[in-house]
Order: structure tokens, then sequence, then C-alpha cells
């Protein structure tokens, strides 16, 4: 055995020798299993048939190295070294090299077909000048060879993509091809350096197999390459050739009424076969339903079952049924029904060729634009069925995915098996309906999107005015779809003659509320002059101060708005009954949650009506008093003294104490204090300060002033004046006391009246000595310094 692998292994390292070490990096797998003599000799490129005898040349060759690895008569004996799984590798490169030679030969019986097909379209389409038919043509005739023609540019675009992508595993394959030479060059030098190493000798073989693989995977993967071209330009011919013949009779085309009814004809017998085939379904829908009944029943007696209660196993089993026989239940019956939808659909269809029948013969453009519409509407109809059977066709394949996982879980020819095989095989009839309908949605949809493209660049302009006028055309039609959208409908009641109650839905357009909102800005703001105008007149007039006109038109302006949006709502023809849903639960949560914001709007209501507090008021509100500068809807602005302003909630002025300086009227008693030395005499500064109030042109002189002898304090005679000043813009209370001050200062010191600081009289009793005692002041203690810290 030995002996006759090392012969094998010299008789292959001279092979790998002529062939220039398997496989150079630069050139063609297939190409490198020829000897260099071969090769270099041949000066033209192999032919399709010398490549595919080559090829099954390689073929013979691994039929037969595997009929030795299997042979019969007992297992093959391996070297040292050599494992089972290597062996079981060996035997699969050989059986991937003959599954893709006879795969490649497939390629290469194709290609002359192919090519006769290329030469045929080729000549059809050069030699095509016209029909042979006499004009008028049918638009079904167009219609069939845009289809076709949209066909074979479809086939030559996938076939193209197909190029691109085995290219790109062309390119792989150079990769692993590489990297298998580099490991069989180092296997040559180890067996050479070792020659009766059978182990190195066997590996050999494989690597020399593994090339080959790669070789005809290469020559596979080319000459597919090059059917794909052929099938390319064939359908590129196809279709140049289906385009002027579709581009030709378009030209002179016409839909007349025997099209129409051989339409109707033909619809009537596919949607015929369909309720047919719909009709067929409905005894297996009973069947599965009265299993899925049956299955129901075994299901709760086993639930019900105590003594003893039923295994879990059985309840499992019990519940399996159940599920499968609802799944083929709804499968069922969803195919049914769609299938009676797609009848609808097939007899429906001919009334489409029909409209379009209409707008080809129509004169009139609103009328044409309106045909146009429907056909429009009838196109996004079969979009969104086609989009809702893509959505249930990738549903349908989760449901199988989740089938065959059951079913690979379960024992081969157990119960779960056959309800999982039995449910999958519903659910396969119902993945190829939603196939059958997502083709027959797309191939109308297709057809209606054509003809209204067609239709749209027809009635595109061609000169300048024609295009103005379809400009303005489109644009108003835009409009007037927009203007007429509805955006949602409103029940109403009705009570008729007889007492019943008719109810119904009003819908409610985008122009509708456009309208309503230019409405109610334009009065509001016509309401908003007028007011303003009417609030300059009072004013000027004298009959109102700013403030206080300001207030009243902000309250007036509420009271517009709310009748305008009535009014809107009115215009609208929206009844009020359409906001009951704010009452139970949803008012109640709006109460609390809008209880202060309402609370304050009624007391501001309270407040205005009520003018105990009104604009240009001095309040005082929290230990904070100033001037009311406005009364708004839910607060007020209060001004103190030192400028601040403080908004104030309109409920604190019903919740709390109010002191109201102004209420009715604008005088105010003020009191100040003043203490004179004990010697001064009571009645001279009496009549002084009197003199000093009166001369103050902001003291009102009714009431006068009046000087009280207060008391007789610690260090002074205390007096209290009572005066009475009026408030306006023009007087501010503290500089009127501070005026004060100055005069009573000045007239007190021409009088030679003094104002006495505070005093304290001070006795020491003499009855007993008094006792002296001098102490010597001591030092301030210092502390000693800190002791260092020596490493």
């Amino acid at each position: 055995m030995i002996t006759r692998l090392g012969e094998r292994a010299f008789r292959l390292v001279w092979f790998m020798a002529l062939l220039g070490i398997l496989l150079p990096r630069a050139t063609a797998q297939l190409s490198n299993l020829l000897p260099k003599s071969e090769s270099a000799a041949s000066a033209k490129p192999l032919t399709l048939t010398q490549r595919a005898d080559k090829l099954k040349s390689i073929q013979a060759d691994a039929r037969s190295e595997l009929a030795k690895l299997d042979d019969s008569e007992g297992a093959p004996t391996l070297p040292a070294g050599i494992s089972a799984d290597d062996l079981a590798a060996r035997r699969q490169t050989l059986d991937q090299i003959i599954r893709g030679v006879s795969r490649a030969l497939t390629y290469f019986d194709a290609i002359p077909n192919e090519k006769k097909a290329l030469e045929t379209a080729r000549e059809a389409a050069s030699s095509w000048s016209g029909f042979t038919d006499p004009p008028p043509y049918s638009w079904l005739m167009v219609d069939d060879l845009i289809n076709r023609r949209d066909g074979s540019a479809k086939k030559a675009s996938t076939y193209q993509s197909s190029i691109s992508l085995l290219q790109r595993s062309l390119e792989s394959l150079q990769k692993e091809s590489s990297d298998l030479q580099d490991q069989t060059q180092k296997l040559v030098k180890e067996n050479a350096a070792n020659p009766d190493n059978a182990a190195n000798a066997w590996r050999l073989e494989f690597a020399a197999e593994s090339t080959k693989l790669i070789a005809v995977r290469t020559e596979s993967l080319r000459v597919n390459i090059e059917l794909l071209e052929v099938q390319v330009e064939t359908a590129k011919s196809e279709t140049g050739l289906l385009d002027r013949q579709a581009t030709a009779a378009k030209k002179k085309a016409t839909l007349s009424d025997e099209d129409i009814e051989k339409l109707r004809s033909s619809a009537q017998e596919r949607a015929e076969a369909l309720k047919k085939e719909a009709a067929a379904i409905r005894p297996r829908i009973k069947s599965v339903t009265a299993e899925r009944a049956k299955a129901q029943s075994a299901l709760d007696l086993l639930k019900a079952k105590n003594d003893p209660p039923a295994a879990q196993e059985d309840l499992d089993l019990a519940q399996a049924k159940v599920s499968s026989a609802e799944t083929r239940t709804d499968a069922l019956q969803f195919i049914a029904d769609n299938l009676e939808s797609l009848a609808s659909v097939e007899s429906f269809m001919p009334e489409i060729y029909v409209k379009r029948k209409a707008y080809l013969e129509e004169q009139n453009k609103t009328k044409r634009e309106a045909i146009l519409q429907d056909l429009r509407n009838a196109r996004d109809r079969l979009s969104a069925w086609e989009m809702v059977s893509t959505n249930d066709l990738s549903a349908v394949n989760a449901d199988l995915a989740n089938q065959d996982s059951i079913s690979a879980k379960e024992n081969s020819g157990s119960e779960r098996q056959k309800l999982a095989t039995a449910t999958r095989e519903t659910l396969f009839e119902k993945q190829l309906l939603l196939q059958r309908l997502i083709q027959t949605t797309s191939y109308y949809r297709k057809n209606l999107s054509r003809w209204i493209d067609d239709f749209e660049d027809a009635a595109r302009p061609t000169t300048w005015t024609s295009w103005i006028s379809f400009s303005w055309e489109k644009f108003t039609r835009a409009v007037r779809r927009v203007w007429t959208h509805k955006l949602f409908e409103i029940p109403t009641t009705e009570i008729g003659p007889d007492g019943l109650k008719t109810t119904t839905s009003q819908g409610i357009e985008l122009g509708l509320i456009l309208s309503a909102a230019i409405f109610f800005i334009i009065a509001y703001m016509l309401s908003s002059r007028f007011s303003r105008r009417l609030q300059r007149v009072m004013v000027g007039r004298g009959r109102i101060a700013e403030a206080q006109a300001n207030t009243l038109r902000n309250w007036l302006m509420i009271l517009v708005g709310a009748v305008l949006a009535l009014t809107t709502l009115h215009l609208l023809r929206i009844p009020l009954t359409v906001f009951a849903f704010f009452g139970g639960a949803l008012a109640i949560g709006l109460g609390f949650g809008t209880q202060t914001l309402i609370k304050n709007f009624i007391s501001g209501i309270i407040v205005l009506f009520e003018r105990k507090i009104r604009v240009d008021d001095i309040v005082s509100v929290n230990s904070i008093t100033g001037k009311i500068l406005e009364v708004n809807t839910r607060s007020s602005v209060l001004r103190s003294a030192d400028g601040v302003e403080t908004i104030v909630p309109n409920s604190l002025f019903l919740e709390n104490q109010i002191s109201n300086l102004t209420l009715s009227n604008r005088l105010s008693r003020r009191v100040m204090k003043i203490g004179v030395s004990y010697e001064s005499a009571p009645q001279v500064v009496s009549e002084t300060l009197k003199e000093c109030f009166d001369r103050h042109g902001l003291v009102l002189k009714d009431p006068p002033p009046q000087v009280i002898f207060d008391d007789f304090a610690d260090s002074a005679l205390i007096f209290t004046v009572y005066y009475w000043i009026e408030f306006n813009d023009k007087t501010d209370l503290n500089i009127v006391a501070s005026d004060l001050r100055f005069m009573i200062w000045k007239r007190f010191s021409d009088l030679g009246i003094s104002i006495p600081f505070p005093q304290r009289d001070l006795h020491l009793s003499a009855a007993e000595p008094l006792q002296f005692e001098w102490a010597k002041a001591q030092p301030p203690k210092q502390e000693p310094p800190p002791k260092a810290n020596l490493p």
C-alpha cells in the first residue's frame, strides 16, 4: 500500500511540476489542469465542446476515484495520521466535482440554443418594418406589447444582476485558489523531503482533487456568466423590438366595443372559475370547523377531569389539535373570502376599460379629469390591496416557519407531526392564493398606472399659453382637492315629522375649517380695531380713565371672542352637543386640573362687576400696599410705592381681607408724632405745629390738621398731629411728611424749641462709704512656640 502511494505521489509531483505548481495566481483554474506544453502550444481559446470535454474528463476521474474509496470489498485502508473525517471530506469533494461538472454541462448545452435565440431576435428586430395588418390597432394589443416589453426588460435587468453576483463569486474563488496553492506547495515540499510518508502522499492527492473542484466551480461560474450574457442580449433585442412595435401601434390604436365585450367575456370566465374554487373550499371549511368543535370538546373534558387529573402531555396534545383546527379553519375561510373578492375584481376590471374608452373619446376637459380621477381612485384601491396581501404573505411565511420548527422537534409519524403537516398544507394553499392575489393586483395596478401616466403626458402643454393654462388648471385642481378634503365626520340626529330620530354624519372639510378660521380672525381684528377706537374716544372725552378703559376693553374682547367662537361653530354646522365628551370623568379631571384657573377667572368677573376694586385704587393685600394698574381675566397688577409690580390672583381679593384706601374717596389721614423738651411751652409748640401744617400746600384745610398734646414721656413732651392728604398721581406721602419735618425743624430752631434725646438720672446712695479697688492689668499670656517635628 505504501509503495503504491509512493508511486502515485511521484507521478503527482511530476504532474504538478508540469502545471507550474497547480494554479498560477493570474490564470484561469481549468487551463491550469492542462500540461504546460499543450497550453502554450494552443494559440486559440478552447471551444465550448473542448471545455465541456475537459470537464467530462475531470468528472470521469472523480467518479473513478470515488469508486475506489467506496470499494464494496471492504473499508479503505487509511495511512497513519489520516482520520475518518479526512476521508469523509475527500468523498464530499469528489461528489461536489461530479455534481459541479453536471451543472456546468447543462450550461454548455444551453448556450447554443440561447445563441440561436439571440440570432433569431436580432434578425426579427432588423427585419421588422411594420405590422402586416392595417390600422387601427386595438389597445389590447398595445397593452400586450407593452407588458411583454416590460417583462423582457425586467429579465435583462435580472440577468445582469445575476452576472454581477457571479463575478463577485469568481473573485472569492480566486482568493480560495491562492490559499490552496500555498497549502499545496507546502505539501509538495514535505513530500519531496519525505517521499515514503504515505499520509503526505494521501493529503497531496486530496489537495489535487480540491484544486480540481475549484477549477470546476470556476468554469461553471464562467460558463454560467457566458450564458447569462447571451440571455441579456436576447432580452435587450426583444425589448427593443417590442418597444418599436408598441410605439407604432399606440399612434393608431383604438378601443372598440368588441374589445370591451371580449374583456367582459374573459373576465366573466375567470370570475366564474374563481367562484367555483371558493365553492369547493366551503365543504372543507365545514369539515374543519366540525373537527375544531370536536377537538375543543375533548380538551374541555380533559380539563374537567379531576379523579385522576389528566396528564399534561394529553392536555398539550388536545390543545395542539384545537390550535391546528383553528389555524386551518381561518386559513380556509381566508382563501374562500379572497377568492370571491378576486372574482369581484375580475368582474370590475372591464368597467375600468370602459372608463378608459370614455376618456379616449371624451373632449370635455372637466369630464376627462373626472374620469381620470376615477382611474386614480381604482389604482389606489388596487395598491392598498396589494400592500395588504404582501403583509399577509409575510405573516403566512412566518406561520410556515413556525410549523417547520414544530415539525422538526417531533418524531416522525407522531400525532403532533401529523397535525403540523396538515397545518402546513393548508398554509401552503393560503400562501399560493396570496401570491396569485399579489400577481393579479400588481398586473392590473401597473396597467392602470401606465394608462394614467400616458393620459397625463398627453395632456401636458406644448406651448407657453397652453403651459400656463395647464399649470393653472393643475393648481386649481390641487387646491380644490385639498379644500374639499374631509378631516372628520360629526354625527347629527334629526327628528322627523313622525317623531322618529334619524342619525346622519356630516363631513367637515378642510376648506370649511379654513373659511371659519379666516372669518374668526378677520372679525376679531375688526372688533379689536373698533374697541381701540372707542377706547380712545371715551378716554379723550374724559368719561373714563385710561387704565379702566384698557381693562374694560380686555373683558369686552373676551366676550367678543366667545361670541365669534359660537358663530364659527354655527357656520361649520357643528352642534354644541359634540362637546358632550367633556362630561363625566373627563369633566371631573379637567375640573380638578383647572379649578385654580377657573376660580381666578370667575373672581375677576366678580371684581369687575362689583367695582369694589378698580384700576388706580390704592389697596393693601397681604402686607403689600400699592396702586392697581390692571384688572385682567386671571390676575391683577399691583404697583407698590417702591415701583415693584406684583401679580395678584383675583381670588385673593375675594378670599382675604383687603384694605382699599381709595374706595369711597381719595382722602387719607396721616399721623406724625413730635417730641420736645420739658423746657418748651406746650401752647407755643401747639401753635407752631398748627402753623407749619397749615402752610403746606398738600395738607388739606378741610378737615383741618389737629394738634394733640399726647403724653408726658421720659425725656420729652409728645405731640401728635393728625392731617389729611388727597391721593393722586402727583402726591407722594413720604415726601409730604419729609417736607413737614423740615418746616417744623426750622420753626423750632427759630423759636429755640429743642427736640431732646433720651436722658437718664443716676442717683448714688451715701449711707455707706464707697469702696474702690485699683487692679494692675495682667500682661497677656503667651503660648509656647510649637515644637518642630524632627525627622
